[in-house]
């Protein structure tokens, strides 16, 4: 806990050894790591915890939602996306 925000102390990242192949081809690999790095330090995961998203409202909330709103750097609103699988929906 640190400045009144949640943060990560560890983390790790498992890829799936059948995706990995694919992803160095299409040369995606760089980009999905990074991605999942991202989680790693709690994009998508500690929002709630933080209380800058609630959970099915599409959007980051309270004054601390625009710390995990990179868009808002550019003055673009960015919307948390509901649809997917669970592990995608609430999370990206």
């Amino acid at each position: 806990f640190v400045n009144g925000f949640w943060r990560t102390a560890t983390g790790i990242i498992v890829f799936d050894i059948a995706d990995v192949d694919d992803f160095i081809a299409n040369g995606l690999f760089p980009d999905v790591a990074l991605h999942e790095l991202l989680h790693v330090f709690g994009l998508g995961t500690l929002w709630e915890f933080n209380n800058v998203y609630t959970a099915g409202s599409n959007n980051f909330t309270g004054t601390n939602g625009r710390f995990y709103n990179v868009a808002a750097i550019c003055g673009l609103d960015l919307e948390v996306e509901l649809d997917g699988r669970q592990g995608t929906a609430g999370g990206h």
